[in-house]
């Protein structure tokens, strides 16, 4: 058996176990799980806000192949509410798992995974800082990309540019046929 051959079947399993989490997830958590499903060997979950601490917690340490490392989080804002999509991934098959919770955009707040993820640490950070959702108990809410006293949420659809020397606007960027217009115009000679 080739390496190749080897590794297609460790997630060709991987996807069936899968399939198992899904279920013991809704079987577990009820109503609260708002989905479960397999979307190319991949588990996709949502679920309540007020649960997300301990599914990640039941993905991380309690299931017989879990899911024990934070590869990323991030936020996503879809007009009416935003998201919070935390990346969950297997170091031995690579495998991973993406558990989502919706929030209102008002009243945007999660409990922190810093205790069971010490990547979720600067992630939830630039979310908060990025798309205004609160992590309660997070050990260092200190802005980590935007000076402190930053206005508004810079990635949520309805953010409003203000006026700040950091944002100046560089023509190139805006629009190039402007800026190309107005530049240095070279006469050509014909020989």
């Amino acid at each position: 058996m080739t390496d190749s051959t080897n590794d297609t079947g460790l997630i060709a399993a991987a996807g069936q176990d899968n399939s198992d989490i899904a279920d013991n997830l809704r079987e577990q958590f009820g109503e609260q799980i708002h989905n479960a499903e397999i979307e190319d060997d991949t588990l996709q979950v949502e679920v309540a806000a007020e649960i997300i601490l301990v599914v990640c917690r039941h993905l991380s340490t309690e299931i017989e192949r879990p899911y024990p490392y934070l590869s990323d989080a991030f936020g996503v804002d879809c007009g009416d509410h935003l998201q919070v999509v935390y990346h969950l991934i297997r170091s031995e098959t690579a495998d991973g798992a993406f558990v989502r919770v919706n929030l209102p955009r008002n009243e945007a707040t999660l409990p922190t995974l810093t205790a069971l993820y010490n990547t979720a640490n600067w992630a939830e950070r630039e979310i908060a800082e990025m798309f205004g959702v609160t992590f309660a108990g997070h050990p260092d809410p200190r802005h980590l990309l935007l000076p402190e006293g930053w206005q508004g949420y810079p990635l949520r659809k309805d953010y409003q540019r203000p006026d700040h020397p950091y944002l100046a606007s560089e023509p190139l960027h805006e629009d190039p046929s402007v800026f190309l217009a107005s530049g240095p115009q070279f006469e050509t000679t014909e020989e």
